[in-house]
């Protein structure tokens, strides 16, 4: 398989394993050069797994969103997790 359809398998198992999931990006530091951006947050997500202990538990996130505008509009180009 090409990596970039391995990736979408695994986040679609990974989303099928949870009976539900919210994410707080708390704060963010944005650097705009346009047509770029970068938006770095610090946050949290909360997550329910399927199976195993469904207790609800929430982890301490870093976002890093690589934005580019055309003409007045910001999209996301990559997001990246840690």
């Amino acid at each position: 398989r090409p990596p970039a359809v391995a990736r979408r398998i695994e986040r679609e198992r990974a989303f099928d394993s949870l009976v539900q999931q919210e994410f707080d990006l708390g704060t963010c530091d944005i650097t705009v050069l346009p047509p770029r951006a970068v938006a770095l947050c610090e946050g949290t997500a909360r997550y329910t797994p399927k199976v195993g202990n469904r207790k609800a538990r929430t982890e301490s996130r870093r976002w890093t969103f690589n934005l580019r505008q055309t003409g007045q509009e910001w999209a996301i180009e990559r997001v990246d997790l840690r």
